[in-house]
């Protein structure tokens, strides 16, 4: 399986994002109903994942230069 980099949100990241919050998406990812992407002890999620579970409600925020 081949990843972007550019595609992949860590919880942190995800969170800033309304209306996530770091302890709903770790309980979502505990239950198995969002698969992440781990990389040497670091958990990634693709965004395209967020897009299909959160829909509408998934609005990322323009990233920072």
């Amino acid at each position: 399986m081949t990843v972007e980099p550019t595609a992949l949100r860590s919880i942190a990241q995800a969170a800033k994002d309304p209306p996530f919050s770091e302890p709903s998406i770790r309980g979502k990812i505990a239950r198995g109903e969002v698969r992440v992407v781990k990389i040497a002890d670091y958990i990634y999620i693709e965004e395209a994942k967020l897009r299909r579970l959160f829909g509408a409600l998934y609005n990322p925020r323009p990233a920072r230069p």
